[in-house]
């Protein structure tokens, strides 16, 4: 090997190895002169230890101290008197909204606990509604308490310790709702509502009753523009486990309108 081809096999070499060993790989010299990066020296290699790079001249002072990067993870919602809602989790671009994260005392509970909900300007979202949590009831007219499935999909069950948090859904324009702890669990027969479709009153009728359901009120036309019918239709739904449904007000998450802050 030349010289020049020593000197850029040990500037290749030198602008690999980091100032200290950050693995089990180690600088030798070999030939007094080559430099090769081994997991171990030879016997008659010469170790390049970080204090022998030093002494080489291979290590160069310390330089200032850069500027502190970007602060990722502390984006959050505040109300309308700074006060914090939760943590950011994600956004949602078509919504102009956020998913947060937020510790919460509420009715019956001992201290607070973990709630995960979606939020606005204006505070939670229409979408996630206590009606699009809760479609089970007790009875076969679907009407009365409401009940949230434990289907594997929602955050409910007879182990509290499951789950992280909780989720919180919008009940109308002032208050809020939420599922109940695993000592509220049941398992057994109970009823689901859903909407059943069909091109006519009597497609609708038929598509309710072929799922084994009753519909709990008359079809009606579901979008205006097009001949398409929908009515709900209540399903029995044998050994299922749900927890119920409560209810309380929007304030204890904070007073619109919110906003997001570092």
């Amino acid at each position: 090997m030349t010289r020049t081809s020593r000197a850029i096999a040990l500037g290749l070499v030198v602008g690999l190895v980091a100032p200290t060993f950050a693995s089990a790989s180690v600088l030798c010299r070999v030939r007094k002169r080559d430099l090769v990066v081994r997991d171990v020296c030879k016997p008659r290699e010469e170790t390049i230890t970080v204090d022998r790079q030093r002494e080489l001249g291979m290590g160069g002072a310390q330089g200032p101290a850069g500027a502190p990067g970007p602060r990722v993870g502390d984006l959050r919602v505040l109300d309308a008197v700074g006060h914090e809602v939760g943590v950011v989790t994600g956004t949602n671009t078509y919504y102009g909204s956020a998913g947060v994260v937020a510790p919460l005392t509420l009715p019956g509970s001992a201290g607070p606990e973990f709630f995960v909900f979606d939020v606005a300007t204006n505070g939670l979202l229409e979408f996630s509604s206590c009606d699009d949590l809760a479609q089970t009831y007790r009875t076969p007219d679907c009407q009365g308490e409401q009940l949230m499935e434990c289907d594997g999909y929602a955050a409910c069950g007879p182990d509290d310790g499951a789950f992280f948090a909780r989720q919180l859904g919008r009940d109308g324009a002032t208050g809020i709702c939420y599922p109940g702890k695993a000592s509220e669990f049941e398992q057994g027969d109970f009823y689901r509502r859903f909407r059943a479709r069909g091109s006519s009153p009597s497609d609708v009728q038929a598509f309710c009753q072929a799922r084994g359901g009753t519909l709990v009120e008359p079809p009606a036309l579901c979008v205006p523009s097009k001949p398409i019918y929908c009515a709900a239709c209540c399903q029995q739904r044998p050994n299922v486990g749900v927890v119920p449904l409560h209810h309380t007000d929007a304030s204890i998450i904070g007073t619109p309108p919110f906003r997001l802050a570092r």
